[in-house]
């Protein structure tokens, strides 16, 4: 018998992004699920929204206040319930690393196994990964996630950001846009290397699609220069000139020893 990990691996490769949820379904089949819904969590974080596809059955927007599903999402553990029917659903987290992308419901005909729920973890596993490599080329993933217009300033913002959530054993890096259809201005970012972290929150003057327009030279410079405050401000003054300005929060974290440095010396101020 095909293992269904390896079979989603090799039929990733050429893989569309509008038929990952169909193809996650197919597969799925291999490890006992009658049905397989994959649901991504929407900007904001209060809801959880399934990607539909061909053969995948139809499911209504979560709530990720209040459901099962949403609990899940929050807590990311694996959760389970038993419907009159003698059905099986499991709620598994989507994963990227520790950043939460939403939840897999797998449906089963009765109660999996250990050594299933196990394999079940690890197939979600690849589904995450797939989920964040295949949306770097389509916009699939990012329509589904909005359940409102964003703004064309925010849109802009959200592509500046890192994933906002990185972890290891030492440390833990999260962070998130309110509001998140409308931000303009604010932005954060980070770098991981060795034991060392740097981490950016940026403000720039005004709203809307000026301000984040002038947030990107910064958040740019930071990531080209990195730890380099002058650098930071000579991109901001040879761009926009010395009316227009951002202020910022500069830090680097020894993971090791858990000692904080600010770095805001430089970064300049009205």
């Amino acid at each position: 018998m095909t293992d269904p990990l390896q079979a989603l691996l090799d039929a990733s490769h050429r893989l569309l992004p509008d038929e990952l949820a169909a193809t996650v379904a197919v597969h799925a089949r291999g490890l006992g699920a009658r049905e397989t819904v994959l649901y991504l969590a929407d900007y904001q974080q209060a809801s959880l929204l399934p990607l539909p596809g061909a053969g995948v059955p139809a499911r209504q927007e979560l709530p990720i206040e209040g459901t099962l599903a949403g609990r899940a999402f929050r807590r990311v553990e694996l959760l389970d319930s038993a419907a009159a029917d003698g059905r099986h659903h499991l709620w598994v987290p989507l994963l990227d690393g520790v950043e939460r992308l939403g939840v897999a419901e797998l449906v089963f005909a009765g109660e999996p196994t250990a050594d299933s729920r196990r394999q079940v973890g690890a197939f979600v596993t690849l589904v995450a990964e797939l989920l964040v490599v295949k949306d770097a080329y389509s916009d699939v993933f990012a329509r589904l996630r909005r359940r409102r217009t964003l703004t064309l300033a925010a849109e802009i913002q959200w592509e500046l950001l890192p994933p906002l959530t990185f972890g290891t054993d030492r440390v833990v890096i999260t962070g998130g846009l309110e509001p998140a259809y409308e931000i303009g201005g604010d932005s954060f970012d980070y770098a991981v290397n060795a034991a060392t972290a740097d981490l950016l929150v940026i403000d720039a003057v005004g709203h809307g699609l000026p301000a984040t327009v002038l947030a990107g030279v910064p958040v740019g410079a930071y990531r080209h220069a990195r730890r380099n405050a002058a650098e930071v401000n000579a991109a901001i003054a040879a761009q926009f000139g010395h009316s227009l300005f951002a202020t910022a929060l500069l830090a680097r974290l020894d993971v090791d020893t858990g000692r904080l440095r600010w770095l805001n010396a430089g970064i300049r101020r009205r």
